[in-house]
């Protein structure tokens, strides 16, 4: 599943994950598309620790820069909650 499919998946009125099912029958549908293409899958990584999931995060990112050529721009990280935003900053400011 790439980005677009997966935010797409989010906003389904049939999202079983909302905690109130009847009030996604009041949304509009929605349809997310791109003009780039479908793009790469993303990659799914279960850590034991927050250092761990940065650790992971910092080493995808260059091997996509020294692999696929990207610029780390080109990169989108997913999280949870805003509190696992630092572990990753700080792992991505050191050479992994």
């Amino acid at each position: 599943m790439n980005f677009v499919s997966a935010a797409g998946r989010g906003n389904d009125r049939d999202n079983h994950y909302s905690q109130d099912p009847e009030a996604n029958k009041q949304r509009k549908q929605k349809e997310l598309w791109t003009e780039r293409g479908k793009g790469d899958p993303i990659i799914v990584f279960e850590a034991y620790n927050e250092e761990e999931e940065a650790l992971f995060v910092a080493r995808e990112a260059k091997r996509l820069q020294r692999e696929a050529s990207l610029h780390l721009g080109d990169i989108a990280v997913m999280y949870r909650t805003n509190a696992q935003s630092r572990a990753i900053e700080e792992r991505c400011d050191t050479d992994p």
